[in-house]
């Protein structure tokens, strides 16, 4: 089995609403818990754009924490409306040794902000992984 193939088997039996992006947002993985919060099954999610499973106002879309996080190469959080529920959408870049980005790494956790709970802060790094490779996917080139 394959470091990837380890990776997707992780996310479909995380038990939170977790998926596997691409760098360009494909989606490779889920887990049950995203399918759930999607109402879809795994064909109607595997390979689509996310931003058609999570759609984006085009407001939002400068916020969108999946296209912050292959920008600036670190972790980034959202707060979002779904299903009339507020989530903290995480998006974690994942890079190989050389800093090519791999795949994001895309996970929502309702809110409980106003119930107790400090916003989620940012993840810094002291350099990104994209600076050492050089290249920007294609997605923002």
């Amino acid at each position: 089995m394959s470091t990837m193939e380890h990776t997707e088997t992780a996310v479909e039996n995380n038990e939170n609403a977790v998926c596997l992006l691409d760098p360009d947002g494909t989606v490779l993985a889920c887990s049950s818990s995203m399918l759930a919060l999607l109402g879809k099954q795994t064909g109607d999610v595997v390979q689509q754009p996310c931003h058609e499973l999570f759609p984006c106002s085009a407001a939002l879309e400068k916020q969108c924490p999946r296209i912050k996080a292959v920008e600036s190469g670190v972790r980034t959080e959202a707060t979002v409306r779904r299903g009339g529920r507020d989530f903290i959408e995480t998006a974690e870049p994942l890079f190989d040794k050389s800093g090519i980005l791999l795949v994001v790494v895309l996970s929502f956790r309702e809110s409980t902000v106003g119930r107790g709970e400090m916003p989620a802060k940012k993840s810094p790094v002291t350099s990104s992984p994209r600076e050492k490779a050089g290249s920007m996917p294609a997605c923002c080139a």
